[in-house]
């Protein structure tokens, strides 16, 4: 349907592009329409991602897998580069935020049902691993994730990073990751079950390393 439209427009869109506002739209015709109208009043004989990332905005799949693969191994010094990286080029963390939740919930599925459509759609040179992602990570982590980085989306704070951080090193120290443990070991001790006490008694700079913190401008 979108390149039966680019046909009759007579304006040349990169295969990319219409998978892109296929998966953002998230199966709604109208929505991907109206995604495709911007992309063509920007007026262009031919879109590519770069002149689509104008008014469509694109996550570089590169950079969400690279992401994923530092949490799989929980490598919160790795995750906390890359996000760093992104912030100096100047993608925005909510769009990239809601795509990795798109990402874990492609891969939980591509895991518990053997769906792989979703990663199939993937980019070519990121596509075997996803697939590799899907397998390392158990489903009860990446529902975890999942929770972590929807917490994140929903959170509006001064440091537009911070809400991801926090992602990060709840996963990454394994907090909150068996809900029956720690209600268990909150018993156990007696206490009232402080967020504090949910976080392992670990040092957060064997996970985190020195970094300064920018406030939003």
């Amino acid at each position: 349907r979108l390149r039966r439209l680019t046909n009759v427009e007579g304006i040349e869109v990169e295969e990319a592009v219409l998978e892109e506002i296929a998966r953002k739209s998230e199966g709604s015709q109208r929505d991907a329409e109206s995604l495709l109208a911007q992309v063509l009043a920007l007026g262009e004989k031919k879109i590519t991602m770069e002149v689509a990332s104008l008014v469509l905005p694109i996550s570089p799949y590169e950079e969400i897998v690279e992401f994923f693969e530092f949490l799989s191994r929980r490598d919160a010094a790795g995750a906390f580069a890359r996000m760093d990286a992104l912030v100096e080029e100047g993608t925005d963390l909510d769009h990239f935020t809601q795509d990795t939740i798109r990402y874990a919930r492609e891969l939980l599925l591509a895991r518990l049902g053997g769906r792989t459509d979703g990663l199939g759609d993937l980019p070519e040179s990121v596509r075997e691993r996803s697939v590799a992602l899907a397998q390392a990570l158990e489903p009860q982590d990446t529902i975890h994730l999942i929770d972590l980085l929807q917490e994140a989306a929903s959170a509006r704070m001064t440091i537009p990073q911070l809400p991801l951080e926090m992602a990060i090193v709840k996963f990454c120290t394994g907090s909150n990751t068996n809900s029956d443990t720690s209600s268990q070991d909150r018993g156990n001790s007696g206490s009232g079950g402080a967020i504090g006490d949910e976080i392992p008694n670990r040092r957060l700079s064997e996970f985190v390393p020195d970094r300064k913190l920018s406030p939003e401008a």
